[in-house]
């Protein structure tokens, strides 16, 4: 397998903010709450938004940690859970 180390932490954080877009008590608080003003609102974009919102008021630079933009970009998709299929671009299929 070609992983690299950079691989590993950019699935490590993937993994740690893919539920970060959900309100208290879970899957309820976007079932009941938020699909009554958002019906299209899932998750995994609220993820996507709060990382990004972390990475900017708290000044972390991804790049301090030997990440690029193309590993954000690889993060966001696998937090979104977009395939190759769909046009994944942070990573090569290979």
């Amino acid at each position: 397998l070609n992983i690299t180390k950079e691989d590993l932490l950019c699935v490590q954080i993937a993994g740690l903010c893919h539920d970060l877009g959900h309100g208290p008590f879970s899957h309820f608080w976007e079932q009941k709450f938020l699909k009554k003003f958002d019906k299209y609102y899932r998750h995994e974009e609220g993820s996507v938004k709060m990382f990004r919102y972390l990475l900017s008021s708290n000044n972390i630079r991804l790049a301090d940690f030997g990440l690029s933009d193309r590993d954000q970009t690889f993060i966001e998709e696998m937090i979104l859970g977009i395939s190759y299929e769909e046009g994944r671009k942070g990573r090569d299929r290979d």
